[in-house]
């Protein structure tokens, strides 16, 4: 199985790669006992918050990473894919700015993902 850390860079390269706005991953295992890494994007449109959802699920199954849950009301400004160990929250721009998990997880640590170089069989 893939290492945590790994694969939350992996999710965020893609998730930025496929024009995701503000990917953060945050490191919260010293704050919550829920999970150990939180990725936050923002998506310009509903087309692309599903788009964002489909991208982290596809990755998650091609290294066999169990589907805790997915949140994702249809036409909902914010969903959440639940990988246990990595938690990412899709939103719009509107629901991350009034929610604000920035700054609910201000003391974590932010994890750098621009080292992830993908291989070239890697297509998401």
């Amino acid at each position: 199985m893939i290492q945590t850390k790994r694969l939350a860079k992996k999710i965020a390269h893609y998730l930025d790669f496929h024009k995701g706005e503000n990917v953060e991953i945050i490191d919260v295992e010293d704050l919550t006992p829920i999970t150990r890494f939180v990725i936050l994007v923002t998506a310009s449109s509903s087309r692309q918050l599903n788009s964002f959802k489909d991208i982290a699920l596809k990755i998650a199954e091609h290294y066999q990473v169990p589907i805790k849950n997915v949140e994702d009301k249809y036409n909902t400004p914010w969903v959440i894919v639940d990988l246990n160990d990595i938690v990412i929250h899709i939103m719009d721009n509107n629901s991350r700015a009034k929610y604000n998990l920035e700054g609910v997880y201000a003391k974590g640590k932010k994890v750098d993902y621009s080292d992830y170089k993908p291989t070239k069989k890697e297509n998401f």
